[in-house]
């Protein structure tokens, strides 16, 4: 009776005619950085990752290539720390890990909102890591990284309001995997540094209609409509160019001091004060020049 192999990767068994060696060089690089161990010499590989390994280090060629060494010592480290990262994001682990989450369907095909099928003349969009860690603190419903919406159900990449309210869950259950699973964390604990302050123009579905009146003096679309003129301000670590123009038009509205303003939106007060001269310039080349 022939001896039952398994992938050392993916754990799966390998028919005769589906195994392969782990040779040596690069491959086998790869393979002792992804499971954490020396490669044994009765380790096998099933084709399809032997297939995924090879082209991995393919691409990761390519980055080798693509960079200036100075020294061969120099060369030599860098090429170990290139493929260490590289090796570090060949495989993910397996969804086995069942958690009682409702999650919407998995499909790149329609809307997993309106259910409106895509094509040519209606394209769709890929939901973003904001609106997938949005949808599940809001409505407590996972959303695939795959999955993907109209792009008038985003503003900001973020979910609207209404598109929130009309999401719907396809299952009671998901299977997730550590990757998943830490992925989500990570999210969540952005997004919630994010909230951290009340006044956040960067998540629209967090201010209502009338914070924007009382803070700047608009109306939501009229923001939207003067974010317009700001596409000369570059986002950055700091602050994006939403926070950027809203910081500007609360200075104009209430009157407050730049210290005082850093406090409300977490910001230095030098940070605040280029903030303003960044909006105020811009808007006096664009904005005000033509009306």
């Amino acid at each position: 009776m022939t001896k039952s192999i398994n992938c050392c990767l993916c754990k799966k068994r390998c028919q005769l005619n589906n195994r392969r060696r782990c040779f040596s060089g690069v491959l086998k690089t790869f393979l002792t950085e992804k499971l954490q161990r020396c490669v044994q010499d009765t380790d096998r590989l099933c084709a399809s990752c032997t297939a995924k390994l090879y082209k991995q280090v393919k691409n990761c060629n390519k980055t080798i290539r693509s960079r200036s060494i100075e020294t061969n010592n120099s060369w030599e480290k860098n090429v170990e720390h290139i493929l260490g990262a590289c090796a570090a994001n060949v495989f993910t682990s397996p969804k086995s890990i069942r958690l009682e989450i409702k999650s919407a369907p998995k499909t790149h095909r329609y809307c997993i909102v309106c259910k409106k099928e895509g094509n040519t003349r209606h394209r769709l969009v890929t939901i973003t890591s904001e609106a997938r860690t949005q949808s599940f603190i809001e409505k407590g419903i996972f959303i695939n990284q795959k999955s993907r919406c109209c792009k008038i159900h985003m503003e900001s990449r973020f979910f609207k309001i209404q598109a929130l309210d009309v999401l719907q869950s396809s299952k009671q259950h998901e299977y997730f995997s550590r990757t998943d699973i830490t992925g989500l964390l990570n999210d969540l604990r952005t997004i919630m540094k994010m909230t951290s302050s009340r006044l956040n123009f960067d998540i629209p579905a967090l201010m209502t209609e009338e914070n924007y009146n009382d803070l700047t003096g608009l109306s939501k679309e009229q923001f939207c409509d003067l974010l317009g003129y700001m596409s000369a301000v570059r986002s950055s670590g700091v602050r994006s160019v939403r926070t950027c123009l809203g910081v500007f038009l609360t200075k104009l509205r209430v009157g407050l001091s730049n210290k005082i303003l850093g406090t409300v939106f977490g910001l230095k007060t030098s940070q605040v004060q280029r903030i303003i001269h960044a909006a105020r310039r811009t808007l006096i080349g664009t904005f005000v020049h033509i009306h």
